[in-house]
């Protein structure tokens, strides 16, 4: 509960009655006794009611007129916090002036005047009134009445006092910031601080700041403090921290350098105002004091500097003229910083009335309740990036439905299925139609993510088979990661702070390249792999520029996706791993993170990080090799099975020398290296050439290259043109890198290069696919049928002559018939737990029917033709051909 003044008199036990009893009257007759009749009994405590949490009294028990009259005389004599405490421990006069003459109930101490001032500067910003500003007004005659008997006390008016009460809690706001944003950044980085923000560490900077503070250094003290305050928020953004209460602080501290200069700006207009109006009566009585304190206030400079103030005023009528011109002077400055009113013919109080509007709109539009939350919330996102969002999830809406709806055209409207898609939507069909339902018939050949995002479309296809027969679920799916890919590639650019018309030009092209915009809408898993492969790179560059470990956490699940994507993984593993023991050796950034000397530790760091990166790829390898082995008992299954890649190209026809083959790769690879070529062309002009960075880059698209030459050396590979893609998802994930480490005179050279890149890779594979069916031999067989129509009319003779009949087949390359029968109940396919005692026993297991394909391609990997050698060319004795296809033959088993 707070002391009044009423409750807080002299009494008959007060210590001043018992040890000054003589010398009491001569006390009394001081300035004290003046001070406590003329001042503080003038002080309006309910004013300031609104401060405190019940609406009447402060939080300790010292009255808020004896703070308010304790923030007074320190500007009267010119002193301290600190000093000012000292008195009112030690000197009567101070005491008795303040009614704080009862020591033994008094909580007076340095925190006293701090919180007083803060309330009020808090309530300012909230409300727009100032409440010291108010009752300094309110008693401005008291104020003079009491210094025309001290003349020899005075040191400032009344308007000084709360305006320097108001400076010194801004000074206190934006110290206090300041120190947290240090702590935080040191914490981070103790090399990104300076040595000029280094005394902000220290818990004594803070009483060396206020409490030592007199009123004439707070300007100069806060000139000082924001200026540095700029200049830490123009370093601190190079440094992206992703820290919710280190951009509060920036938000705060740049808050708080904008609202200061707007509100000190009107506030002091207004107190010349309000001078000028009773300047009469100060005239007459302290025409020579208003001289001498009647001084111009200049901003801060954090946003600009504005001269506000007005010369002190001799005579109304012998200065008038004066007046006018300077306040025309003024108001011109001030509409300027407004934008408002730039016409210099409108008088003086008309400029005047501007600005106080622009003033009260600027405070409204500040102020700290739920409109105010919403404005720094929206600053926050700023800070963070989040205004962003939007413009990113909308990019990501429109390719998605783009390449969804140009995948559905080709896949239910013009029949344009891959074979490779086919089957991995096949799989998912299988874990949802086949009996029992079980994730095991996805199969243990191809990578199981592909099909896995596309389970949930099928039981959509339940209701809607065409989800699964046409593709539709395959084609959603690619859609959705190429459109991923894109908002990666935007996201990437925002982090290096590339511009965003730039980064959405870019973006675009890559992403509507025919190859890969044919690729997101088709089923095929290379656009997820795109994902990963930029997911991953686009981590890693970051890790280089910014060196902050989580983008390693994000680079070792990228890489566990990829791996469950396609088995191109582990070449791009390797180049990964190079490219982190480059970066830790070879980067001077990386050397503060080696704790010791010792030249060990960074071969340490570097097993550390490799550990952390590949952590999650190593552990999904290690399940799916368990998976293989528990299921198969063949831990390999996947390499090396008769349904394996290997097996399956080992009806491969490219082959050739050495050199042969490297004409043959490089023939392909040519249409995805431009880029690649103009981040060289960029290098060599930048006189990177040698960088370990680009050596990274490099590392990354001749690993892959290198992968599939070696693939084909074997025989181990078709060859096809997409095996030969990878480098332009790598580099268009390299590019926002790139960018930003080029310098400013080879920048918009390089823009150009890159742009220029992406669109000749787009001709380029144009010609090729209009001119050249060799090279792009897939994708132009995919438009003439790469999944063979006869499965559609097998599926229909199925569905039609023998729909309740109990039917043999191996879906490795019968999946079509599979996903066009309508009774998948009766079909016994690889994915089927008795599938293997059924082609041993047909007659067992009551088969009705055996469909095989011909055996003279990969048809020859069939189960059932692996079984029955001689079965499609010349029958057996317990079957007996019962329809003959283009391709396939349809069996029936004989009881």
């Amino acid at each position: 509960m707070s002391l009044t003044n009423k409750l807080n008199q002299l009494d008959l036990d007060n210590y001043i009655l018992k040890n000054y009893g003589r010398s009491l009257e001569s006390m009394l007759g001081s300035w004290d006794k003046r001070f406590f009749e003329i001042i503080l009994s003038s002080i309006n405590e309910h004013r300031f009611a609104v401060l405190f949490k019940d609406g009447q009294d402060s939080d300790t028990n010292i009255p808020i007129s004896s703070v308010v009259g304790a923030l007074i005389l320190k500007e009267v004599f010119n002193l301290t916090d600190d000093e000012l405490l000292k008195f009112l421990i030690s000197d009567s006069r101070f005491q008795y002036a303040l009614q704080l003459t009862n020591l033994n109930k008094q909580s007076f101490n340095e925190q006293t005047l701090s919180q007083c001032r803060k309330k009020v500067y808090a309530y300012s910003i909230k409300t727009g009134r100032d409440l010291l500003f108010e009752e300094m007004e309110s008693m401005d005659m008291a104020l003079v009445e009491f210094l025309s008997i001290q003349p020899d006390l005075y040191r400032g008016k009344s308007v000084n006092i709360a305006l320097n009460c108001r400076l010194i809690s801004q000074l206190e706001v934006i110290h206090n910031c300041m120190s947290d944003l240090v702590k935080r950044i040191y914490n981070i980085d103790e090399t990104f601080v300076s040595n000029i923000f280094l005394h902000y560490l220290s818990t004594e900077d803070y009483i060396l700041t206020i409490n030592h503070l007199k009123s004439d250094n707070i300007k100069i003290s806060l000139q000082q403090i924001c200026n540095e305050a700029n200049t830490f928020l123009e370093q601190i953004s190079e440094r992206r921290v992703e820290d919710l209460e280190f951009h509060q602080l920036c938000c705060m501290l740049t808050e708080q350098l904008e609202w200061m200069n707007d509100k000190k700006t009107a506030d002091e207009i207004n107190a010349n105002n309000s001078h000028r109006e009773n300047k009469s009566v100060r005239i007459t009585k302290f025409n020579q004091d208003v001289k001498n304190i009647n001084k111009d206030y200049k901003s801060n400079n954090v946003l600009s500097s504005i001269k506000i103030g007005v010369n002190a005023i001799d005579a109304i009528d012998a200065k008038s003229d004066e007046i006018n011109n300077k306040g025309n002077r003024i108001a011109g400055s001030i509409t300027t910083r407004f934008g408002q009113q730039k016409k210099k013919d409108l008088s003086y109080q008309d400029r005047i009335e501007v600005i106080n509007k622009n003033s009260q709109k600027k405070q409204s539009s500040l102020k700290f309740n739920s409109k105010s939350r919403e404005s720094v919330k929206s600053s926050l996102r700023i800070i963070n990036g989040n205004h962003n969002k939007k413009f990113f999830w909308l990019i990501i809406g429109i390719v998605f439905l783009l390449e969804a709806a140009y995948g559905i055209y080709l896949g239910y409207g013009m029949g344009v299925l891959f074979g490779d898609a086919y089957s991995r939507t096949a799989n998912a069909f299988y874990v949802v139609f086949i009996k029992p339902q079980r994730y095991a018939s996805i199969g243990l050949v191809w990578n199981p993510l592909p099909s896995t995002v596309q389970i949930p479309f099928m039981y959509l296809a339940e209701f809607w088979r065409p989800i699964a027969s046409k593709g539709i679920s395959g084609t959603i799916t690619t859609a959705f990661f190429a459109a991923l890919s894109a908002g990666m590639i935007l996201k990437t650019f925002h982090k290096f702070k590339v511009p965003n018309g730039y980064a959405l030009l870019v973006t675009l092209l890559y992403t509507l390249n025919p190859f890969i915009f044919f690729y997101g809408a088709n089923g095929m898993s290379e656009t997820i792999s795109y994902f990963f492969m930029i997911y991953s790179v686009c981590s890693i560059t970051q890790w280089i520029k910014f060196g902050t470990s989580k983008y390693m956490i994000h680079l070792g699940f990228a890489l566990a996706g990829l791996f469950l994507t396609r088995y191109e993984a582990i070449p791009f593993a390797i180049a990964i791993a190079i490219c982190v023991i480059l970066n830790i050796l070879l980067n001077p950034e990386e050397k503060k993170y080696v704790l010791l000397k010792n030249k060990n530790e960074r071969f340490y760091y570097i097993e550390g990080t490799l550990i952390l990166v590949f952590l999650p790829m190593g552990y999904t390898v290690f399940l799916w090799i368990l998976f293989n082995f528990v299921i198969t008992g063949n831990p390999f299954y996947f390499l090396n099975s008769v349904y394996s890649n290997v097996s399956q190209s080992t009806f491969a026809t490219v082959n050739g020398t050495y050199f042969e083959i490297v004409l043959y790769v490089m023939e392909r690879a040519i249409l995805f290296l431009p880029l690649y070529f103009a981040i060289v062309l960029i290098r060599i002009k930048e006189k990177r050439f040698h960088n370990f960075d680009f050596i990274s880059l490099s590392t990354f698209v001749i690993a892959m290259l290198a992968f599939h030459y070696i693939m084909l050396l074997k025989g181990d590979s078709y060859g096809w043109l997409r095996f030969f893609s990878y480098s332009l998802p790598i580099c268009i994930a390299w590019i926002p890198y790139e960018i930003s480490i080029c310098s400013s005179k080879n920048l918009k050279l390089a823009k150009l290069v890159i742009v220029c890149s992406l669109i000749i890779s787009s001709f380029m594979y144009m010609n090729v696919f209009a001119n050249n069916k060799e090279l792009a031999k897939e994708e132009i067989g995919s438009f003439e049928g790469s999944v063979n129509k006869e499965s559609y009319t097998v599926a229909d003779y199925l569905n039609t002559k023998i729909p309740d009949k109990k039917i043999l087949m191996d879906a490795f390359t019968l999946s079509g018939v599979v996903l066009n029968t309508e009774n998948i109940d009766n079909l016994v396919i690889s994915s089927s737990p008795n599938f293997y005692d059924s082609v041993e026993d047909p007659l067992h297991h009551g088969i009705d029917y055996l469909i095989v394909p011909d055996p003279s391609g990969v048809g020859a990997l069939d189960a059932i033709n692996s079984r029955y050698r001689n079965l499609y060319e010349n029958g057996t004795e317990w079957c007996v051909e019962e329809m003959k296809f283009d391709g396939f033959k349809l069996f029936r088993v004989i009881n």
